[in-house]
Order: structure tokens, then C-alpha cells, then sequence
């Protein structure tokens, strides 16, 4: 690597002959700061210590003297300043939390930019006034007019209240500054200031620093390359450029440190990778092959701090040492999810109780299996076990209690109860976290300060809300919690600076790296696309000269070229897969720099390749020992199903799990209905309403009144399953099976207006017939539940009901050969051998026809056809004795096979 940034900043000074204890250093940022101090000592100069160094906000903070204030109390003053000012029509304090961030980060740009107030506000307010003139007149017209006329006042009585309390947002620190830095020189008339790798600058930090460099020999080292300061390439020397050529500074004094360190040498590799996981698996290999020597020179820069936890647990063990600048957020930590789950259950808790999801993800952890002292989860595995087997949407308190163990009860009822109101909750959250924080003498450091983290935000919410004195909501608290744990950050501890450094972009101001590991360079990620909402228009900031989306696409391609100045081996990890979720497509600083490539530039693009076979699956191969065909006897005897003999025919390994190992699929909590749930409510709905006209031939009156009754049929049918208020997709679910049904009985009702003759002739019938196999010793029992047998003018109908799609070709057969080894035609076989355990018990009325009446189809019903070949297109839809003699033949070739000991079940290949 080239000499570093801070090396040559050193060799500068120490050329000009520096008075060290005279210097004060300002960086861009404390890890900066840091830096310096580290190759300073390595420079040994002689007789020296190191200058004093510090970061930009803390030089402001010195200037000011002033504390900034905490977020919630910012909120706090903003609100009452605006409800002092807003006479009528204000919103309450939950509807302001919705909006006030934004507001303040403007009024933090208007400051940090030096903006007049009364100028500004005025400007907006005339604005807003002359865009509402083309507007209809109405209330929330004038509403909005008035916050914008009354803005002006409101800041300076929200300026004034944190004055008196001796607080300061960020932006009134930075303007105060400007107006306290010539106190500030003369309080410091022997030092000398220089500042460090510094780019974009708002106009505070402008004026600040153009008065320091006029003060004792001050100067300024910008870290830029020839090539961006040209005009032909990109925005990399967009704020530069500005100052060099705007500050009168550089009218007198040349300056430094400009250089052309980009154009030597590089290997760069691009590698489009396969989503997140493909590139941290590709992270992983470069470490694995890299150079130990270079490991301190190496940088991984993480653009998308959400897969940071990925990252350290792709770094091999070979890596002993690495420190890790990107934070842990808090609001994503599993206990900080605990107390929100918490929060929300109350939130949605009903005169029902609790609603069931809520309580699963409560229970569903480790956090709360200790605090209730259940290290093995028993309560929470039969609550949850319980939501899924009743399919309960809520539970009551002591619904909850009674499954405790008798030494959480208490702990139990404290926290689930469901008469406490918003504002005693905390006191629940509190104890909660102190248990956590006491209970486990071995927790990490990351969880003591998450839970520190949270004691204090409730603390501080607790002081809000009394001194506002509003009775809060759960939805409020639940507001003031996110708001106040906003962006903070938990950080690792930190390693030796010489080891592998882990670190986002904004954290490589000044430095050097040889080695760059870029992960995430996806375009929307890397420059990020998150620019701050905000109420003030993109033409009024560009007027106002306000910093836009444009400045901070700048900013950040400033950072990224600038960390590639002196790097030697570069790495440039992006996602190359859309899956609706992640971004895809690359980054434009990738695109901006293949396009100008300079030559020494060695450019190597790799599509990452990565195996989507997951282990293969073996084969399973099972025999029909004597054991095995010895059950196949024993299930024959309590009669073979349509159902379980076409799932013999799709996996017969499938039908070896179910029905001999009797291993069944597990249930899972139905939070909207499912298929299966849906068909139940369905077939229980429409025996209910046909089951007074059994025997009788329907007529235009009773299908009327069958109409009538399908809406509280429907309602009591859905209670017996559900016990529980319907919510969400229930309710639609709900409405989908009304009407399917009024269709079903409105194409009958049509049917009859036509003159044809329906006559229900039993529903729901349970059936069996036994069959003599020339190749077994015993017999065979069949059965199944016909759900509609009735005569259509005077033809007699075996009709199943499908909430499924439903095909006529799949009901349809010309080769009956593919009945018995062909899943597609299950339909087929269930229908045939409804007929044939009808035809058995009833041998003097058999049956005509057999269909399916699909709750899909908008005519009803499909009829089960013989066709004489495939491409034939006519259709024999009536059943004779024929056909029921071939589906005997077809159903002895199933039975041969089902009994063959000589044929094996097999697992299904995928």
C-alpha cells in the first residue's frame, strides 16, 4: 500500500516543522482520531507527544458548551411548543410522535445551515398558501395552512424551552457554534488547528472552520485525487471542488493533500453473488485463501448492517482477532422483540383475551421460559401445542394460569393481565428486565446493555408521560418505546486496531486500507437510497440550498472512491439475484468506475457459482416383510378408503408412513383457514341445509328458504370449529363460503325453474362392501362416505363436493390402465368407487351418473365420461354395468400390487 492518508498528513507537518503540543488535530471521526494517535507513535518522532486530537462534533460541542438534549425530550418541548402555539385542531400527542421526527431533522438541516428562520418559515408558509389557492377550500385545507403560518412561532418557543433548560437540538449546537467560535480562538491564541480528511461540509461547519484557519498558521488537508477533480468523471470531488474553488483561503494558500494515488496499481474482483448467503459464503473464501501477513490492512466494509451476525460467523477460526465497528441495533435484539410482542399483545388484547399469535411469539422463547422458571419450556409448549390443536384465536388470563407451574403463577398473572391498564405496564416491563439482568450471572455484555438500554427508555417514557400528563395508550407507549431505542447501537467490544477490521463505509473517513472486502454494493443499498423523509420540498431545499438526495449520492461516492485511492486488492460483493425481496441490481460506483478504468487497473468479473443440491436424498427401499403384510390384512379388514389407496398409488412410501407406521403430518396453528379446515366447514354447511329435504324433491320455495338459511348456518358451523371471534382473513374466508354455497344452491334453484326434477336421496353415507381376491386368503373390505346421493330426472347421481379446482379432463378416462398408476386421475378412482359401494348396497337403484360439484365452478355438476380415445371428442357420460366391471378389473390390478410382497415401497423421487 501507498503511504496512508494519516502517514503523509504526519510527514507534512513534520516537514513544516510543527510545534506538536501546540496542534489541535480534528477528524471527521473518533476511530479517525484513534488512527492518528497509533502512527504517530510508530513515527517515533523525537521529543515529542502527541498532539491533541478530536472529532468535529466534539470541537463543536467545545465551542457551545452546551448538552444535547436526549430525542424523547427534543419531543417533549417540540410538542408542548406546538400545542402552546396550535389553538384548535391540533393533534393529539400519539398523532404528532407520527410526524415531529421529521420535523425536527428539519429544523436541524435549517440550522446546521444557517438559515433565517423567520425568512424561511415564511417562504414555506407564502408556499403553501399560493399551492392551496388551486386547491378546494375545506378544513383540512385550513389546517394545514395554519401549522405552516404558525411554524415560525412554534420553533422559538421550542428553541426558547430548551434554552432555559440549558439543552440544544444538534442543528441550534452547530449555529450557536458559528457564533461563539471567535470566543472560542481567543480562548485558544496559541493553538494551531488542522483539520483531517474532511468532504462534505454544512455551512456551520463552513463558517467554523474558515474562522479557525484564519487563526495561528490553521490549515486544512483534504484527502482528493487529480482524476476527481476533473470534470469529465463522477461526483467523487463534487464538495472539493466547491471549496477549492469558492473559499477565499485558497486564494493565498495551495492546497493539500492532493495527489494521484487511484491510478496505480489494483486487482479488483467483481463477484455477482446468490443472494446474501452466496455472499457471505464468498466472504468466508476470501478470507480462507488471503494472506495472513495483510490481515491488520484488511477491511470488510458492510453496507447493509443486517447481515452482520452472518458475517462474523463466516470469518474462519484461523482469524483470530477482529474488530467490529458496525453496531448491533437495538431495536432488533430478541429481548427488545419480547418487550415489543409484550407491548403489542396488550395492544390487541380484546373482551375475547389475548389474541393467540401474540402469545405464541411470547412463549415461543428462551427469554421467557426463565423468566416464568420453566428452563424446559413445558408451559409454553402446551399453550402452543393448545393453539394449534383448538385452533384458538384467543386466550384469557386464566386460561394461561392454569397451565403454569405452581411457581410462575403469580409471574404469570402479573404479566398476562389483561385488566391492566397502559399506563402500569411498564412497572410489568421493568421487572421483567431486572430478572433478566440478575437471573443469568453468566449474560452477555450485548444483553446487559440492550436491557440497560430498555430500562432507561422506560424510565424516560414514564417521566414523559407524567409530565405531559396524558393517559397514554398502548399504541403511544409502543411509539415512545421504538422512537427512543431509533438508531441506537450496541457496540463489541473493541480488538487491537492491528487485527481484520469490520466497519461501515461513513467508519473509513481518513483511512487506508490494502486489502477491501465491499459487501452489499447493490445499487438502493450502496449509495443507500433511505435519504431522511422530510416536509420541505426537493425545489425549496436546492433555493435554500439545503442538502438533497443529490448531495448524499456525493457524499457517499466521495467515501467510496476515496477508500479506493491506495487499496491493492479489492473485493466487490453483490446480490445478482432478484427474489422480490432483495436488491439485484449493482451498484453504480461499480458501473462508474468499469466504464473509466484507468490502465493499471486489473479488472477480473466472476459469476459465484454455488451448488443448489442440498445433501442428496438417498432412496429409501422398504420390503413388505411378514410383519408389514400382516398389518396390510389387519387395515384391509377395517376397509380400505379412496383416499388412502390413491395415496398407495402416488408414494407408496407415503402410504407406508401413514397407515402402517401411523405417523401422522403435524398440525399447525391456523391463523386463516386451511384447505382442509375450509372443506370440513364447507361439507358440514351444506349437509346442515339439505338434511329437512331428504326424501322430498326440492322445490323453488324450499330452495329459497335453503338461501335464507345459509348465512347462520354458515355462522354456527364456522363456531363449532371456531369458537373463537373471526378476525382478518377468517372474516373473508367467511364471506368466500357464502357465497360459493348461495351458487351451489342458485344453479339448482335454476335447474328446477327449467323443470327438472331433483330428489335428495341421502347424505353423508357412510358405506362398505367386502370383495374376494382370487390371490389373497381373505377378504377385502372397501368404504367412503358419499357426501350427496340424489336423482336428477329420474337419474340417479353420486355427487362429492371439491373446494378444489376441478378439471373435466380429469374426470374423463380412455385408458383405464391409468386409473391404477397414474395419481393425476384420483378424482377418477374415488368417484368409481362411490358408485360401485352404492351399486353394492342398493343393487336394485343404481346409480346413472357421478360427478363433482366444485365450489370454483359456475356450472355444477362435472360428470365423471368415458371417451373411446384420447382425441375423441365424444363423451359417454352415463355409467353402465360395464364400466363398473372395468373399475372392478383395475381395482384388482391395485390390489395385487398393494399386497405383492415382492414389491417394495419406495420413497418418491424428487
Amino acid at each position: 500500500m501507498n503511504t496512508s492518508f494519516i502517514s503523509s498528513l504526519i510527514e507534512k507537518l513534520k516537514d513544516s516543522k510543527a510545534n506538536w503540543d501546540e496542534i489541535i488535530m480534528v477528524f471527521p471521526n473518533k476511530r479517525s482520531q484513534r488512527m492518528f494517535k497509533k502512527a504517530f507513535l510508530q513515527k517515533k518522532i523525537k521529543h515529542q507527544n502527541h498532539p491533541k486530537t478530536i472529532s468535529i462534533n466534539d470541537l463543536i460541542l467545545s465551542i457551545t458548551q452546551l448538552n444535547i438534549a436526549p430525542s424523547l425530550i427534543i419531543q417533549n418541548e417540540l410538542y408542548k411548543s406546538y400545542a402552546k402555539v396550535t389553538n384548535e385542531n391540533k393533534d393529539n400527542y400519539e398523532n404528532f410522535l407520527s410526524w415531529s421526527n421529521t420535523l425536527i431533522e428539519d429544523f436541524n438541516k435549517i440550522d446546521q445551515n444557517l438559515l433565517s428562520h423567520s425568512d424561511f418559515f415564511s417562504y414555506l408558509s407564502s408556499l403553501h398558501k399560493l399551492r392551496s389557492t388551486f386547491e378546494e377550500e375545506n378544513s383540512i385545507i385550513k389546517r394545514y395552512d395554519k401549522f405552516w403560518s404558525n411554524l415560525s412561532e412554534v420553533y422559538a418557543s421550542f428553541s426558547n424551552a430548551l434554552t432555559k433548560r440549558k439543552l440544544s437540538t444538534k442543528g441550534i449546537c452547530y449555529r450557536v457554534a458559528t457564533k461563539k467560535v471567535d470566543n472560542f480562538k481567543n480562548e485558544h491564541k496559541k493553538k494551531s488547528f488542522v483539520f483531517c480528511g474532511f468532504n462534505a461540509l454544512s455551512k456551520s461547519e463552513e463558517k467554523i472552520i474558515l474562522s479557525l484557519l484564519e487563526h495561528n498558521n490553521s490549515k486544512i488537508f483534504w484527502d482528493i485525487d487529480k482524476e476527481f477533480l476533473k470534470e469529465n468523471f463522477n461526483k467523487t470531488g463534487f464538495f472539493i471542488k466547491k471549496y477549492l474553488k469558492k473559499w477565499e483561503y485558497f486564494k493565498t494558500t495551495s492546497p493539500s493533500i492532493i495527489h494521484s494515488e487511484f491510478l496505480s496499481e489494483k486487482n479488483i474482483n467483481e463477484v455477482e453473488c446468490n443472494l446474501q448467503y452466496g455472499q457471505v459464503k464468498e466472504l468466508g473464501y476470501i478470507l480462507e485463501n488471503m494472506n495472513y501477513d495483510n490481515i491488520s490492512k484488511t477491511a470488510i466494509i458492510v453496507s447493509d448492517e443486517s447481515i452482520i451476525n452472518s458475517i462474523l460467523n463466516s470469518i474462519p477460526e484461523k482469524v483470530k482477532e477482529f474488530n467490529v465497528s458496525v453496531g448491533i441495533n437495538v431495536d432488533e435484539h430478541s429481548i427488545t422483540r419480547l418487550i415489543i410482542d409484550y407491548l403489542n399483545a396488550h395492544l390487541k388484547k380484546s373482551n375475547y383475551g389475548f389474541y393467540a399469535p401474540d402469545i405464541q411469539n411470547i412463549l415461543d422463547t428462551d427469554y421467557f421460559n426463565e423468566l416464568s422458571n420453566d428452563s424446559r419450556g413445558q408451559l409454553s409448549k402446551k399453550i402452543i401445542n393448545n393453539i394449534i390443536d383448538e385452533n384458538r384465536s384467543f386466550f384469557k388470563t386464566s386460561y394461561i394460569v392454569n397451565h403454569a407451574i405452581e411457581n410462575s403463577k403469580n409471574f404469570i398473572k402479573s404479566i398476562f393481565d389483561d385488566k391492566i391498564k397502559a399506563n402500569e405496564v411498564f412497572k410489568n416491563i421493568s421487572q421483567m428486565l431486572l430478572s433478566l439482568k440478575m437471573n443469568k450471572p453468566k449474560r452477555t455484555d450485548v444483553e446487559i446493555e440492550v436491557i440497560d438500554y430498555l430500562l432507561n427508555a422506560a424510565n424516560e417514557i414514564e417521566v414523559t408521560i407524567s409530565s405531559l400528563k396524558i393517559n397514554p395508550t398502548y399504541r403511544l407507549l409502543i411509539t415512545l418505546l421504538k422512537q427512543n431505542i431509533r438508531d441506537k447501537k450496541i457496540y463489541l467490544q473493541n480488538q487491537p486496531e492491528n487485527c481484520l477490521q469490520i466497519l461501515g463505509l461513513l467508519e473509513t473517513r481518513a483511512l487506508d486500507f490494502k486489502n477491501i472486502i465491499f459487501l452489499s454494493l447493490n445499487e438502493g443499498i450502496m449509495p443507500p437510497q433511505n435519504w431522511n423523509s422530510s416536509w420541505i420540498p426537493y425545489d425549496v431545499k436546492k433555493e435554500f440550498e439545503l442538502p438533497t438526495q443529490d448531495e448524499q449520492d456525493a457524499l457517499y461516492t466521495y467515501h467510496f472512491f476515496r477508500l479506493m485511492f491506495r487499496a491493492k486488492n479489492i473485493h466487490l460483493l453483490y446480490n445478482g439475484v432478484s427474489d422480490g425481496i432483495q436488491y439485484a441490481e449493482k451498484s453504480r460506483f461499480i458501473r462508474q468506475w468499469k466504464f473509466y478504468l484507468p490502465k493499471k487497473h486489473k479488472w477480473i468479473k466472476k459469476n459465484q457459482i454455488i451448488s443448489s443440491q442440498i445433501s442428496e436424498k438417498k432412496e429409501i427401499i422398504l420390503s413388505k416383510t411378514n410383519e408389514v403384510l400382516n398389518k396390510l390384512k389387519e387395515i384391509s379388514q377395517s376397509g380400505l378408503s379412496a383416499t388412502a389407496i390413491n395415496l398407495f398409488i402416488k408414494d407408496s412410501y407415503g402410504f407406508y408412513k401413514k397407515y402402517l407406521l401411523g405417523i401422522k403430518e403435524d398440525n399447525e396453528y391456523e391463523e386463516s383457514f386451511s384447505y382442509k379446515t375450509y372443506g370440513i366447514i364447507v361439507h358440514h354447511v351444506l349437509e346442515n341445509l339439505y338434511s329437512p329435504y331428504v326424501g322430498k324433491i326440492l322445490s323453488l320455495r324450499d330452495l329459497n328458504l335453503i338461501l335464507k338459511e345459509i348465512e347462520p348456518t354458515v355462522n354456527s358451523s364456522i363456531k363449532k370449529f371456531f369458537p373463537q371471534q373471526l378476525v382478518g382473513n377468517n372474516l373473508l374466508a367467511k364471506t368466500s363460503i357464502i357465497r360459493n354455497i348461495e351458487n351451489i344452491i342458485k344453479s339448482e334453484r335454476k335447474d328446477v325453474e327449467l323443470g327438472k326434477k331433483i330428489k335428495i336421496l341421502g347424505l353423508e353415507q357412510k358405506l362398505y362392501f367386502r370383495k374376494k381376491f382370487d390371490f389373497l386368503d381373505f377378504d377385502v373390505y372397501f368404504k367412503g362416505t358419499i357426501d350427496r346421493v340424489d336423482t336428477f330426472d329420474n337419474k340417479l347421481r353420486i355427487l362429492d363436493y371439491k373446494t378444489g379446482a376441478v378439471e373435466q379432463s380429469k374426470i374423463t378416462i380412455h385408458d383405464w390402465e391409468s386409473i391404477s398408476n397414474n395419481e393425476a386421475y384420483s378424482q377418477v378412482f374415488q368417484l368409481l368407487l362411490y358408485v360401485a359401494l352404492w351399486n353394492h348396497n342398493n343393487p336394485k337403484n343404481k346409480a346413472n351418473n357421478a360427478g363433482i360439484i366444485g365450489l370454483k365452478l359456475k356450472e355444477n355438476p362435472i360428470y365423471f365420461g368415458e371417451k373411446p380415445t384420447k382425441f375423441s371428442r365424444n363423451i359417454d357420460f352415463d355409467i353402465s354395468e360395464q364400466t363398473i366391471v372395468k373399475f372392478h378389473q383395475t381395482l384388482e390390478i391395485i390390489m395385487k400390487d398393494f399386497f405383492n410382497a415382492t414389491i417394495p415401497y419406495e420413497s418418491k423421487k424428487e
